[in-house]
C-alpha cells in the first residue's frame, strides 16, 4: 500500500515540478519583453529631448532673425530719414 502512496506523491511532484518550469519560462518570457519596453521608453525619452533641444535651437536662430531684421529695417528707416533731411 505504502509502494502506491510514494508513487502518487511522486506523480504529483514531477507534475508539480513541470508546470513550475513553465511558469519560469513565462516569466523569463515576460522579462525580455518588459526589458524590450524598457529599451524603448529610453529611445522615445531620448528622441523627445534631441526634439526638445532642436525646437530650442530653432526658436533661437528665429529670435536671432528677427532681431537681425528688425535691425536691418531700423537702419534702412534711419537712413530714410537722414537722406530725406527729416529730424529723427
Amino acid at each position: 500500500m505504502i509502494p502506491l502512496q510514494v508513487d502518487a506523491l511522486q506523480k504529483i511532484h514531477d507534475e508539480s515540478l513541470a508546470e513550475l518550469k513553465l511558469i519560469h519560462a513565462k516569466m523569463k518570457e515576460c522579462d525580455t519583453q518588459i526589458s524590450g519596453f524598457v529599451t524603448d521608453q529610453e529611445k522615445c525619452l531620448q528622441k523627445l529631448s534631441d526634439m526638445k533641444l532642436e525646437r530650442k535651437k530653432l526658436e533661437n536662430e528665429v529670435l536671432s532673425v528677427s532681431v537681425l531684421f528688425l535691425f536691418l529695417g531700423f537702419a534702412k528707416l534711419q537712413a530714410m530719414l537722414v537722406s530725406s533731411s527729416l529730424p529723427i
